[in-house]
């Protein structure tokens, strides 16, 4: 019988998590970018030229990113903490079409402002991840006077922020939709 945490215990041993996972990662995200934009395509002809070129370019950004292990975990506690984000926002989904049925879908599609408020509340949420994880916040706590202000509390005035941003910026945009169709 196979033991799948044996074999996943192995397949960290031998680095995938660390090295070749955040390589294909950034290669990916980098040949894709470099592919859309077309920085090194002179013309049509150089189509091919410029698809290896793009290829170098990622491989090297690929290789200079496992090379530097403390942007390697960043990216994996982002990752992490980014699908648990939106493992939750599926929960609520969930719970929002057993608890209303399809009444919930109208709500999206009638009221778009609300679904670009859900969108911003989770850029926001993502955004405070990576600024928690790459230290800002503790950064910010240490620069404030650091005992009177923890990382806790200035994460807290953010989303109190956000959400009040988000609130105003919904019922404003509404008011203003009523005002022209009225």
């Amino acid at each position: 019988m196979v033991d799948f945490r044996a074999v996943v215990e192995n397949l960290i041993s031998i680095g995938i998590y660390d090295v070749i996972l955040p390589f294909i990662l950034v290669y990916a995200i980098i040949f894709a970018i470099l592919q859309k934009s077309k920085i090194f395509e002179g013309g049509s002809s150089d189509a091919k030229l410029a698809r290896s070129v793009n290829a170098i370019v990622a491989l090297v950004f690929g290789l200079f990113i496992v090379a530097a292990y403390n942007i390697v975990t960043i990216f994996q506690d982002l990752i992490v903490k980014t699908v648990l984000v939106v493992i939750f926002l599926l929960c609520l989904l969930i719970v929002l079409g057993f608890v209303f049925g399809d009444e919930y879908k109208n709500l999206f599609t009638e009221k778009p402002a609300i679904k670009y408020a859900l969108a911003a509340i989770l850029f926001l949420v993502v955004f405070g991840i990576l600024m928690f994880l790459l230290g800002v916040f503790e950064y910010l706590s240490n620069w404030w006077g650091g005992s009177t202000f923890d990382s806790d509390l200035i994460v807290t005035i953010l989303v109190i922020i956000g959400i009040i941003g988000v609130m105003v910026w919904i019922t404003r945009g509404g008011s203003s939709e009523n005002k022209s169709k009225s």
